[in-house]
């Protein structure tokens, strides 16, 4: 449990972070990205916290929910969007083009 959210199974994995599947206290789906804390990802987390609230009105954009953080790790609570993973999408893509 994060605050108001349930944390659910992990949906995807980078290089500096996992991501699981959340929900509200209603129901709604969101997707929770989460980095392991140390002191090298606080600058990051910070930065990519700026820019989704400086991007939040673009519809291009994965929308930025909520930000919190506990003594083992950062979260990031965000947009769930259906169909899997960009990286795949833009691979599958390049491949189909090359």
């Amino acid at each position: 449990m994060l605050g108001q959210y349930t944390l659910h199974e992990k949906i995807g994995e980078g290089g500096y972070s996992s991501v699981r599947k959340c929900t509200d206290g209603i129901g709604i789906r969101y997707a929770c990205k989460i980095l392991p804390k140390d002191k090298n990802k606080r600058f990051r987390v910070q930065q990519e916290v700026y820019v989704m609230k400086a991007l939040k009105k673009s519809s291009k954009i994965v929308r930025f929910i909520e930000a919190a953080k506990d003594e083992n790790a950062y979260y990031i609570v965000q947009e769930w969007c259906r169909g899997g993973s960009v990286i795949r999408k833009i691979a599958h893509i390049a491949h189909v083009i090359a």
